[in-house]
């Protein structure tokens, strides 16, 4: 792997922590969820689940909620980014 790749791969890892911090303060619990004790755990399904949901499902293409969508924020980071760099 060249240096451009793994640079790539850097800021869209980067990029995933903070929009998942963004989401997790934004929404809330969707991330991290109270289990049946009340205890937070973390949930990689959930978050998954949010990150992929607006690929089948119209809901968080309103413009008042674009923030909170992930295909488009990470559209818009891959613009930056070849724009940048």
């Amino acid at each position: 792997m060249n240096e451009s790749t793994i640079n790539f791969i850097i800021y869209s890892v980067l990029f995933l922590i903070l929009f998942t911090l963004f989401i997790e303060c934004y929404v809330g619990n969707i991330f991290i969820r109270p289990d049946s004790f009340g205890i937070p755990q973390y949930n990689f399904l959930s978050l998954s689940s949010y990150l992929i949901h607006p690929l089948h499902n119209s809901f968080l293409w309103d413009k008042r909620i674009l923030l909170c969508n992930f295909p488009f924020m990470y559209g818009l980071f891959l613009l930056m980014y070849y724009y940048l760099y």
